[in-house]
Formats: structure tokens, sequence, C-alpha cells
């Protein structure tokens, strides 16, 4: 497998697991009610573009196992990770593992609380019968992901929220995603 095949599996991966992060942070109060719809229609359009792998692959660890990793590492930029947020993204991962289901993607689950053998999950992937995705959906998805424009069209809404800001800023690399300073963003009630 090229590095450009790797690096184009890991980026499906990470936009459809982005929202179980996004659904995290709204419970908790870190994304607002306008930032968190605008990121469900971002989501939505976005679907249109992307191909659905054909297996999702998850390691499960219950989140007090996590805790303790996360806390046996001793990596200062973690330690502020609280249980509560490891749980939520628990519960919000399952979630997300029935919505993959429901789009036709194999999931494979494998208790990861003790760890496991890399070669038998391979196996198990081997072994899966999955359907081989047509070359012009190829074409289009990777004419999309390599072409930084179309990915901009796709991801236009005609409005925007308070909290996000898009810079093309020719110094950055690409453009990032800022939270303006002056915003207070309040923790949701229940």
């Amino acid at each position: 497998m090229s590095c450009k095949l790797v690096k184009e599996y890991y980026w499906i991966d990470q936009f459809f697991s982005d929202a179980v992060f996004a659904e995290v942070n709204y419970q908790q109060g870190t994304i607002s009610h306008e930032g968190y719809d605008y990121y469900n229609e971002l989501k939505k359009q976005a679907f249109k573009a992307v191909l659905v792998p054909h297996t999702t692959l998850y390691l499960d660890v219950p989140p007090e196992t996590c805790n303790q990793r996360i806390r046996g590492r001793g990596r200062d930029y973690e330690s502020g990770i609280p249980l509560e947020y490891l749980q939520g993204l628990n519960a919000s991962y399952k979630t997300f593992l029935d919505e993959m289901r429901n789009l036709g993607c194999r999931v494979l689950e494998y208790n990861w609380t003790d760890f496991g053998y890399k070669f038998d999950v391979a196996e198990d992937i081997k072994r899966g019968n999955v359907p081989i995705w047509n070359q012009e959906s190829l074409h289009i998805f990777n004419k999309l992901i390599l072409d930084e424009s179309l990915i901009k069209e796709v991801l236009t809404l005609n409005h925007s929220v308070p909290e996000a800001v898009i810079s093309d800023n020719e110094e950055e690399e690409e453009p990032s995603l800022t939270v303006e300073s002056q915003l207070q963003i309040k923790p949701k009630t229940k």
C-alpha cells in the first residue's frame, strides 16, 4: 500500500470519526449550539462527496483504563483530560459505530483492554468480503482530496458562526480554524 493510499484512508477515518469529538465537545459545552449545528451542516454536505469506508476498526478500551494509561504516560499536554470526557467519547463512539453499520460499513470491534495481536486483526481484515469501489467513484474522490479548492467548494455554507473563522493567510501552510479570543462560550445548562 502506498503512502498516498495510507494518507487517504487516514483522511477518511478522521472525517468520519471527527463527529464523535464534535458531539462530545458540544455536550460538554465547549462548542456552542450554533457551532454544532454549523458543524453538522458541513458534515452533511461533505458526506455527499466522501466514500464510506468498507471497514471500520474499533479497539475498545474502557474509559477508566484509557485514563490510567494517559496518566501513566505522564505527558503534560494530556494531563488535563478528565475521565468524564473519555466516558463521553466512549458513549459517542458506540453510536458512531452503529451509524457506520447503517451506512453499510463493516465494523470490526476488539476488546483492547489488555491489548491484542495486530496480526489477528490484520487477518480479520483480510478475511472480510468487501466490495470494490468503482473507478469513477475513486477518481472523483481522489480529485476531491487532492484539490483544495474543491474541498472548500464542498465545505462552503452560506452562513457562519461567530466562534469559527477560516483564515487563508498566505504565510500559513494550510487554512486553519481559529477561535476568536473575545468570544465567551457558555456551557449549556441541563
